[in-house]
C-alpha cells in the first residue's frame, strides 16, 4: 500500500466541505470516492455508521479527528484510504472530540493493513496543530501540501 498522502493525491480521494448538516452525512461523503472507485461496496458505509453508533465513535481518535471504518467483512475490498475536511466541523452526538474537522476514511482488507494505516495517521496527525491548519485550507490542493510538508 503506498503511504497515505501519495495515495490520497494519486486517487484523487480528498474533499473539502464547509459544512455538512449531520455526522452521518459527513461519513457518507467521507467514503463517496472509495465506494466510486470500488475499494467498498454499498454495504460498508452503513456499517460503519452503524458501528459508530453501537460503539461511541470509537473512531473518533482525537480532538477534532475521526478515522470512520467499519471490519473488512462489512464490504473492503481492498485497502484504501480517503480524506474529508468539514471547514466549520461537525459534531458526533455529544463525544468529547467534537467538533471534529478531518476524516480519514478507511477500509482495510485485514488486519495488518488496518494497523499499517494506524501507525502512519498516527504519526501524521500526532501534532494536533495540522487540524486546525487542514480546516482553513481553501482547496485540495492545499490540503495536499499542508500534508505532504507533515510526512
Amino acid at each position: 500500500m503506498a503511504k497515505i498522502v501519495e495515495f490520497l493525491e494519486t486517487n484523487k480521494l480528498v474533499k473539502l466541505v464547509e459544512s455538512v448538516d449531520t455526522w452521518e452525512e459527513a461519513v457518507t461523503l467521507c467514503f463517496e470516492g472509495l465506494l466510486a472507485d470500488g475499494y467498498i461496496n454499498k454495504e460498508y458505509i452503513p456499517k460503519v455508521i452503524k458501528m459508530g453508533k453501537e460503539l461511541h465513535f470509537h473512531f473518533l481518535l482525537a480532538p477534532g479527528l475521526a478515522m470512520p471504518h467499519a471490519r473488512p467483512e462489512d464490504g473492503a475490498v481492498k485497502t484504501g484510504v480517503s480524506l474529508l475536511i468539514v471547514k466549520k466541523g461537525v459534531h458526533f452526538e455529544d463525544h468529547q472530540h467534537n467538533p471534529v474537522h478531518c476524516l480519514i476514511g478507511l477500509c482495510a482488507v485485514d488486519g495488518n493493513a488496518h494497523l499499517e494505516f494506524m501507525m502512519e495517521i498516527a504519526s501524521l496527525f500526532g501534532d494536533e496543530s495540522i487540524i486546525d491548519t487542514l480546516k482553513k485550507a481553501n482547496s485540495v490542493e492545499e490540503i495536499l501540501e499542508i500534508l505532504i510538508k507533515n510526512q
